[in-house]
């Protein structure tokens, strides 16, 4: 789904190649990739093919689906439906709700970890504050709330202590343990080549949302299996 709102945002510049529209794109992809590493961070302290962690996850993908539908108007809302300046940053919202969330219920028994995640809520609050506000508002201060939603996320994250410890774990933990297979990638791209754009049409919007759903179990459940086979075939040393 992240991969899918990438595209979007490389759609909104391609579209109109001018400096604020650039500028715009630069915004909506650090407002993801921020979204995406929290999401990593998740992935590797806990499964995501397992209980509620699973239902969760499903749930914030949706979440990201709204976002992505909703990039080509995060900044100006065009006639007709919701407003999407609003929409992206309530869906925003629930994306990153989720995932502090989904932490403290894994952290119960990890004071530390715990301790972690509630330092994360106060930049969690302001950039998505910043990112209403922004929906409220056109031009130049515009700009300039998406700026301070985004120095609210990840200037908070470093006063917060984490910063060094995500990009490590995102990076090392990552490559270290394969997290981005294959199987996971046929996913991604059969995704992004059936989920219709469709901000006009909340019919098919929701059934690609149910597309989302179903290929993330399909993937899931592959990856699983598979693992579990290698597993048994490992040799015992004795």
């Amino acid at each position: 789904m992240f991969v899918f709102a990438v595209t979007m945002a490389d759609d909104l510049m391609a579209d109109d190649p001018t400096v604020i529209n650039l500028l715009h794109g630069i915004l909506v992809l650090a407002v993801l990739w921020w979204a995406w590493v929290c999401y990593s961070w998740l992935g590797n302290v806990v499964r995501a093919d397992e209980g509620v962690v699973r239902v969760t996850m499903l749930a914030a993908m949706s979440a990201v689906f709204v976002i992505a539908l909703t990039i080509p108007e995060a900044f100006d809302d065009l006639p007709g439906g919701l407003d999407g300046p609003m929409v992206f940053a309530l869906a925003y919202f629930v994306v990153r709700a989720l995932h502090i969330l989904m932490f403290l219920v894994i952290s119960r028994e990890d004071p530390q970890l715990r301790g972690q995640v509630w330092r994360f809520v106060p930049s969690m609050l302001a950039g998505t504050v910043f990112l209403l506000i922004a929906s409220q508002l056109t031009g130049v201060w515009q700009v300039v709330m998406w700026g301070l939603a985004l120095a609210g996320d990840y200037l908070g994250t470093l006063v917060g202590g984490a910063a060094l410890y995500l990009a490590a774990l995102v990076v090392f933990e990552q490559i270290g343990v394969g997290a981005f297979r294959l199987a996971r990638v046929v996913t991604v791209v059969a995704l992004l080549a059936l989920i219709p754009v469709v901000w006009h049409a909340p019919a098919l919007a929701a059934l690609g949302v149910l597309a989302v759903v179903l290929l993330a179990l399909v993937g899931y459940e592959t990856t699983a299996h598979a693992e579990q086979r290698r597993v048994r075939h490992l040799p015992v040393r004795g």
